[in-house]
């Protein structure tokens, strides 16, 4: 099993700055929103944090800035090889979208207008077929 993160910007166009995103470290560091962005752990209680941040490390990590092709690219190769191989496999989109076009509706279809903006469905179809 694989885990693979997409974090998709707040409606403002930013992620919020409870997160702090290590997209090569492979981990997002969550911390009490109430603070300012990047406080360093030992000033966290002295300001009043609720909790310590906390660290949550995945297979992968997209970026909010990440398109349609690179989410499918970083996630569909591996997976298309176990599925032609014989193996079962599964897609499992969860969480709040902000938006249309930054939720699980868009990351799974995504839209049809061009090969850039198709999601994960179609790509993998496209992929097997063509």
């Amino acid at each position: 099993m694989k885990v693979i993160l997409r974090l998709c910007p707040t409606p403002s166009g930013s992620l919020s700055s409870a997160f702090q995103v290590d997209a090569q470290r492979r981990h997002v560091t969550v911390q009490d929103p109430s603070l300012p962005p990047y406080t360093p752990p030992h000033l966290q209680q002295k300001l009043g944090a609720v909790g310590p941040e906390k660290v949550f490390t995945f297979d992968s990590v997209m970026p909010p800035d990440a398109n349609q092709s690179e989410v499918a690219s970083a996630i569909m190769a591996d997976l298309l090889k176990t599925v032609v191989q014989g193996s079962d496999s599964c897609i499992f989109s969860y969480g709040y979208g902000p938006s249309q076009s930054q939720g699980k509706t868009y990351t799974m279809v995504g839209e049809h207008t061009s090969s850039q903006l198709m999601g994960l469905l179609p790509s993998a179809l496209s992929w097997l077929f063509a």
